[in-house]
């Protein structure tokens, strides 16, 4: 039962409606070598490793990288790099003509772009500060159209922006002046990373702050680096990018670094969460299992709760234990006239599926034997059918005095709920058989059918006393009688009487045993009989014994 996961009761289908918003399944990544995964061994990158998280909120989200190694916020826009892999001539162009050949079916854009306008002006552990300038007039130039481009072509959808970490602190490890420059690179990275949160803001991006995650700003020595101690930033920088193995010249993170950059954007990424399954109504008859599915998209990924209205969706109760997104309970007369809908959740909201009505029928039956119209006698066997759920079944007879009265409860078996019915149990005549199935508080029957009892007169023979017996004072009766005879009783006839019930006999082991004193009726001959009868009133009497009393 459902309500046995209630909270405080204790613990103890179908294919549901599709939202009809269509169902997002793309991530766009762009930007440079970082999102081209430069720099890992075995095919890491963050890109990868943020889908394979996000799949778990967006099951089927297919990743759409459009990266290019080297990319600058102006190659981006008019091309000129990577310049084959783009249809539209740049990767700004494939991405808008993606976002509209796809409306609604992107979930989110990642961006990795600005920094390859100033990288090539560190070298040999300086900085060109002239250099710099002029990149990052670049970046605060073009990044507005590229973000503009992207909200024209996909509306609202989230994006979330890098801002960098500072692999120029390797710097550091040349000495005096390589740490002069170090220290120097931390505030030009922040005037790019400030640069870059400006854009970000405008255009409604959210950044994925890795100058936080690579602890850039921090110089206490508590860092580590080819068994010397070293500024925290600096180890950071040598243990999860190339700089520090390259001789400075290998800028990209290493697999160690791209799992730090996937966990960087994985914390900011928000997709809303958009149910993309509605639990589907239940019809069951009851002791029957209903399934009940629901699902939804976004991220963080959500966790799955089910709740129940027993007030036509007023008040919700929480099912305990009901966790997953596919749930089963079996039904009763108890849960009929609720309502079930599943609810999402992460940190960010929570959103509830269209309520699912609940409705329990009464089991259903059908007699299969024995036939419509058939006669009976004896005993017959008894035969149903019985939807799945039910705990008990019954016959019930009609007619002759009978209504709906019980006359054999069934076992289930592999054949179906049988019985065994002694029919001497009622009269001879016409009768309609029904059976009855429960289960979960509700019960159904069966059509009727029609059947004739007919069972023969029971045999019985008068054993003692013998034919032609001459009695006195109390003589012992005795007779025999067909199996299923519930009563035989002695009758008298002759000098004024007729089929006179004289007694009542007794089942034994020695037959139908009664005791009667011949003093109650006169001296004289008489015809005595036994009659024996079925518990249903079906009687039939022995040949007549001619005894004489004589008292």
């Amino acid at each position: 039962m459902l309500m046995a996961a209630l909270p405080g009761i204790g613990s103890t289908g179908t294919v549901a409606d599709a939202a009809a918003a269509p169902t997002p399944s793309y991530y766009i990544a762009l930007g440079a070598s970082l999102v081209t995964g430069d720099g890992s061994t075995g095919g890491a990158d963050y890109v990868n490793d943020l889908a394979t998280y996000a799949q778990q909120g967006i099951p089927g989200l297919q990743v759409v990288n459009l990266g290019c190694g080297g990319e600058t916020t102006s190659t981006m826009i008019n091309g000129g790099h990577c310049t084959s892999k783009y249809s539209t001539g740049s990767q700004l162009g494939d991405a808008e003509a993606f976002l509209q050949a796809h409306p609604g079916q992107v979930a989110f854009i990642t961006l990795d772009i600005g920094a390859d306008d100033v990288l090539g002006c560190a070298s040999a552990g300086a900085i060109n500060e002239s250099c710099f300038e002029s990149g990052l007039a670049k970046v605060e130039q073009n990044l507005p159209t590229i973000l503009g481009g992207l909200r024209a072509a996909g509306g609202s959808l989230p994006i979330v922006g890098i801002e960098y970490y500072d692999p120029f602190l390797q710097y550091w490890l040349d000495g005096t002046s390589g740490q002069e420059a170090a220290q120097e690179s931390v505030s030009l990275v922040g005037q790019l990373n400030s640069a870059l949160g400006s854009a970000y803001a405008q255009y409604g991006v959210t950044p994925a702050n890795s100058s936080t995650t690579f602890d850039t700003s921090n110089w206490a020595l508590t860092g580590s680096w080819d068994g010397t101690t070293v500024p925290a930033n600096v180890g950071i920088i040598c243990n999860w990018t190339n700089m520090c193995t390259s001789g400075g010249t290998n800028v990209h993170t290493n697999n160690t670094g791209y799992a730090e950059l996937a966990s960087t954007f994985e914390a900011v990424l928000s997709v809303p969460l958009h149910v993309t399954l509605n639990p589907e109504s239940q019809t069951v008859t009851s002791g029957s299992t209903a399934t009940f599915i629901a699902a939804a998209t976004g991220l963080p990924p959500p966790s799955v709760s089910w709740q129940i209205s027993t007030s036509g969706g007023s008040t919700w109760i929480t099912v305990g234990g009901w966790t997953a997104t596919s749930e089963r309970a079996s039904l009763t007369a108890f849960e009929n006239g609720w309502e079930i809908r599943a609810v999402f959740a992460n940190s960010n909201e929570s959103v509830a599926t269209s309520p699912a009505p609940i409705t329990v029928t009464p089991p259903t039956t059908t007699v299969v034997l024995p036939s419509n119209g058939a006669t009976l006698s004896g005993t017959s066997d008894l035969d149903a059918a019985a939807s799945p759920g039910v705990t008990n079944v019954q016959y019930e007879l009609s007619g002759g005095g009978f209504t709906d009265s019980v006359i054999a409860t069934a076992t289930p078996t592999i054949y179906g709920w049988l019985a065994a019915w002694n029919t001497t149990t009622v009269p001879n005549g016409i009768y309609t058989l029904q059976s009855a199935a429960s289960s979960g508080g509700m019960s159904g029957t069966s059509p009727g059918i029609g059947v004739t009892v007919n069972n023969p007169a029971p045999a019985t023979t008068v054993v003692l006393p013998s034919n032609g017996a001459t009695l006195s004072s109390s003589q012992y009766l005795a007779a025999t009688a067909s199996s299923g005879v519930t009563k035989v009783q002695y009758e008298l006839s002759g000098g004024g009487l007729t089929d006179s019930v004289i007694a009542t006999a007794t089942p034994t082991i020695y037959g139908w045993l009664a005791a009667w004193n011949t003093k109650t009726v006169p001296n004289g001959s008489y015809t005595l009989q036994s009659v024996a009868s079925y518990a249903g009133g079906v009687s039939g009497a022995s040949p007549g014994v001619t005894i004489t009393v004589t008292n």
